[in-house]
């Protein structure tokens, strides 16, 4: 079984930081940084949950990260409909495929941070 774990990109300080409580009652999370433990709202981040998965390199694949491959760059995304996660084209978001290979992936970034 993989582990459940997030990350939150806080959006007014532009940085990732691990989580470590989420709390769906005062819809808010408990964020690592720095040596201080920070409650922030929901509405200031977004999540991005671990795949359970390791790239070529042995690096953590985490939902948002952008991914490459011998076709192209790819980012990864939660589908619901499906419980799954997969990987989209960057040029064209109808093109996906699964990530049954995870080792042909490697993590070059996130949709946040990344420049082309």
């Amino acid at each position: 079984m993989r582990e459940i774990e997030f990350r939150a990109w806080v959006k007014d300080t532009k940085v990732i930081l691990p989580v470590w409580v989420i709390d769906f009652q005062y819809k808010r999370i408990q964020v690592y940084a720095s040596d201080d433990e920070i409650w922030t709202p929901l509405e200031d981040v977004e999540l991005m949950q671990y795949t359970g998965l390791h790239d070529k390199n042995g690096k953590e694949i985490w939902e948002h990260d952008i991914v490459k491959d011998l076709y192209g760059l790819w980012y990864i995304k939660w589908l619901d409909d499906c419980a799954k996660f997969v990987a989209v084209d960057l040029k064209d978001p109808n093109l996906t495929t699964e990530l049954i290979h995870p080792e042909l992936f490697e993590v070059v970034g996130n949709i946040y941070e990344y420049e082309d």
